[in-house]
């Protein structure tokens, strides 16, 4: 088979690389990782990857409810904000400075 002027890789030519799993589950140790609706849909599954592979996760929402379930299964370290995310104002709330670095559950931004 050809692609063009090109031509295609013949089957002996792919080469399997076994990439072992373990090598990728802490690359975000020691780093905290921000995902702004991240309470729900494709913002939650973002979320869990980030835990899964060690970053401290921080998560907003809208709703304080989706916020604490997304929450339980991010883990222990991970922290909810409940925040709109829409304006310059709210987006200044997220800075670092503005929210406390406990992980004791969800906090409350206007």
């Amino acid at each position: 088979m050809s692609y063009g002027n090109v031509p295609g890789p013949a089957h002996d030519d792919f080469i399997l690389i076994n990439v072992h799993k373990e090598n990728f589950m802490n690359r975000f140790e020691g780093k905290t990782v921000l995902v702004t609706g991240g309470n729900s849909g494709i913002d939650l599954a973002t979320a869990q990857a980030f835990a899964a592979e060690g970053a401290r996760v921080v998560i907003t929402g809208r709703d304080e409810a989706s916020l604490d379930a997304a929450r339980a299964t991010l883990g222990a370290s991970a922290i909810a904000i409940r925040n709109v995310t829409g304006t310059v104002a709210a987006a200044r709330e997220l800075s670092p400075n503005a929210w406390p670095m406990s992980t004791s559950g969800s906090t409350r931004c206007s």
